[in-house]
């Protein structure tokens, strides 16, 4: 749940001015309630202690659809996650986690000045099994908020019960559109998304948000779809591949979306039916 003082971190997703909280606290977070633009003036609700902060018009009748499988069986998403992995390439989806996790280069983090946080935002949390890993990745010490957006209810009523502990106190969980972050320029240190960009309405915008969003030499980090290239697949990776993309029999190369001019791009198979894409904000040197 946000605080009052985490409105400095939001803006307006149509205007990306300020915004301002008229409503009721709970324990000193908002609980009922509007966040109100302080430029347009747009008003954007917070329910039980969950604001969304995009327009539902914006979405596409395929984001639509696949928001409402979601919302309906939700509750399944962990367990077939866990499923699939090991029939990939025989190993957990906590292994592959890791391994796209090490993209984020969490132990470059170092604690900032003034006692200010470390911030770390996925752009579709979904269930949240990897902002639980990202916070187990990092430094006990360093003080990190980590941030979560989604367009689906349903995900995050499986993620909410999650975070009912101190360990993720200071996890920020809000409804948000990939298009349109509800964030300032410059405002995280780590950005990351796994598993849906494929069904985006506009991949490349989607990119581009994510980079706005990130601070100058910050990771990007996206997983999602995409069937290994020059190399024979087994019948059961195409059959896996077609199950998680039902929506789409012609997807683009991930490359396809990059902005221009970033660099330091990265990108690596995870196993035949995964591919993990990483990349910085233009005008940042290349690391040895």
């Amino acid at each position: 749940m946000l605080t009052a003082d985490d409105t400095k971190t939001l803006a307006c997703p149509g205007c990306r001015s300020g915004l301002a909280f008229d409503g009721q606290t709970r324990d000193g977070k908002l609980f009922e309630g509007t966040l109100i633009c302080q430029g347009c003036r747009a008003r954007w609700p917070v329910r039980k202690g969950l604001a969304k902060l995009y327009d539902e018009r914006a979405l596409s009748f395929k984001e639509r659809l696949i928001r409402r499988s979601y919302d309906k069986y939700g509750r399944f998403h962990d367990p077939l996650v866990r499923i699939v992995f090991p029939l990939l390439r025989e190993e957990t989806s906590s292994d592959n986690r890791d391994r796209y996790l090490a993209r984020l280069e969490l132990g470059r983090l170092r604690p900032k000045a003034a006692d200010k946080p470390i911030r770390i935002l996925e752009v579709g949390v979904g269930s949240g099994d990897d902002v639980l890993a990202v916070r187990r990745h990092l430094p006990a010490t360093l003080k990190v908020e980590i941030w979560g957006v989604d367009v689906s209810l349903g995900m995050l009523r499986v993620l909410r019960p999650k975070l009912d502990t101190p360990e993720y106190a200071d996890t920020k969980i809000l409804m948000g559109d990939a298009h349109a972050l509800p964030f300032a320029d410059h405002s995280f240190d780590r950005v990351f998304h796994v598993g849906a960009i494929n069904s985006y309405r506009d991949p490349r915008r989607a990119l581009q948000e994510m980079l706005r969003v990130a601070m100058p030499a910050a990771p990007v980090v996206t997983v999602d779809e995409w069937l290994e290239e020059n190399k024979p697949l087994r019948l059961r990776d195409h059959l896996i591949f077609r199950m998680l993309t039902p929506y789409d029999f012609g997807l683009p190369h991930p490359l396809t979306f990059l902005p221009p001019g970033v660099t330091n791009v990265r990108m690596e198979q995870l196993n035949p039916v995964f591919y993990c894409l990483s990349f910085q904000a233009p005008g940042v040197e290349a690391r040895s």
